[in-house]
């Protein structure tokens, strides 16, 4: 705080107050300590080969939560009042407070710890300051590109490049604020559209599409990496598999947190996708295309590895439409409040309602039901934009395979829908 922090956050201190010895596989549902797992008892950890479990008793850790931050907000303002403050908030941005005592033959924190130069000061002509390229320096870079070209009167822009990777990070969103502007502005039309395509094995880095809006398309050929769409507003992302030196269609997967807290737009995702998928859903369509490519067996263990979803996926969901053509992974739907989850029941691979209903998260206030007929064009639509991307990029196989089964969405589909959506509420005349 006093380097300037006006607010400290305490997420891995509560977690180690209540047990948690920091094994770094929370994803995994093998928490020995009882604390990210689903296991309740000691004889159901046995049973999945848990050599030592803990089971969290509730009570205890609301004590020694509270006990622990009692005491922590106690010290803090003994330190305060030490200081000659009477508010930590006080505190924010005092740096000459601090005095290094240690390590000064290894380090010096001088500069770090002097006061700020007072602005409009001019730096000494010695001082040298060396500028890189930054890390997201290709998401600016496409919105200066695609902001002159609708200056220039173009309504309809389409970005084409084959090299985006890892270090590309957030590509879409400067255009987004970008776009946002020049129409509260009048410097760009309300009818302006932008088409950001990369091609071949593509594979941006984490941010892609965050917080996107209307009149933007982004389709990557390869794959991406975590938050995918995240808070998006508008517009479409596709993921499709991209070519390998071989030409061989691969990949298509993306990363974690895919579609965080979107409220709306159009997800599309041809491969797999981690953990995470979904989450805090509140009002994007979202269809995730892997399948199942063997058959369900799920006394191999590991059911989050083997899925085509890597676990919590539609976890807080509150609105939105899902389409899962493949495995959904476990703790399915925990805290689902809202918003509509179809999935696909490959029977030839053996995945049937009874596997489904093992992969929904324990405690999840969810429903499995037959579609009805408000559900089936909903469905249909849904896959039909699937259907036209596999198309557009020339995969016809997987055309074919799509279009059998919207031939029987009917039986083939199942929807997974909160308990409070199954009671009609009452109206009033």
């Amino acid at each position: 705080m006093l380097l300037g922090a006006n607010r400290v956050g305490f997420g891995t201190m509560a977690m180690v107050i209540i047990g948690c010895t920091a094994c770094r596989g929370c994803q995994l549902g093998t928490c020995h300590v009882g604390i990210a797992t689903q296991i309740e008892t000691t004889e159901e950890a046995e049973r999945q080969g848990l050599k030592r479990f803990v089971p969290r008793v509730l009570e205890n850790g609301v004590i020694y939560e509270t006990t622990f931050f009692r005491g922590m907000a106690r010290e803090i303002r003994i330190l305060t009042a030490k200081l000659g403050y009477h508010r930590t908030q006080d505190l924010v941005g005092h740096a000459e407070l601090l005095t290094q005592t240690r390590g000064l033959d290894k380090l010096d924190l001088s500069d770090l710890l002097a006061p700020p130069a007072p602005a409009g000061v001019p730096q000494l002509e010695s001082d040298v300051r060396i500028i890189r390229k930054p890390l997201n320096y290709l998401t600016s870079l496409i919105s200066g590109l695609v902001a002159e070209t609708f200056a220039k009167g173009e309504e309809r822009v389409r970005y084409d490049d084959d090299s985006a990777t890892s270090s590309d990070r957030a590509i879409g969103t400067h255009l987004a604020g970008t776009m946002v502007r020049g129409w509260q502005e009048g410097r760009i039309g309300a009818s302006c559209e932008a088409l950001l395509h990369f091609h071949r094995d593509s594979v941006p880095g984490n941010g892609l599409g965050a917080f996107t809006i209307p009149h933007i398309t982004i389709r990557v050929e390869g794959g991406a990496q975590d938050g995918v769409g995240k808070s998006m507003r508008g517009g479409k992302v596709v993921i499709l598999k991209g070519e390998n030196r071989n030409g061989v269609r691969v990949g298509g997967s993306v990363g974690k947190g895919l579609g965080y807290g979107a409220q709306g737009g159009t997800f599309i995702v041809q491969g797999e996708a981690d953990s995470r998928a979904c989450i805090r859903l509140s009002g994007a369509d979202v269809v995730l295309g892997g399948s199942i490519r063997s058959r369900i067996d799920d006394t191999l263990g590991n059911m989050a590895g083997r899925a085509t979803l890597k676990g919590f996926a539609c976890e807080y969901m509150t609105a939105g439409r899902v389409v899962v053509l493949g495995d959904p992974g476990p703790w399915f739907c925990s805290g689902m409040t809202g918003g509509t989850v179809y999935c696909y029941l490959d029977t030839e691979m053996g995945f049937d309602r009874e596997v489904l209903r093992r992969r929904i998260a324990q405690g999840a206030g969810v429903e499995i039901r037959d579609l009805d007929e408000y559900d089936l064009p909903r469905v249909e639509q849904l896959l039909g934009r699937y259907h036209r991307e596999l198309l557009h990029s020339h995969q016809e196989d997987e055309a074919d395979w799509l279009a059998e089964v919207m031939a029987r969405c009917r039986g083939s589909f199942v929807k997974v829908v909160p308990e409070q959506a199954m009671i009609t509420p009452k109206t009033t005349e």
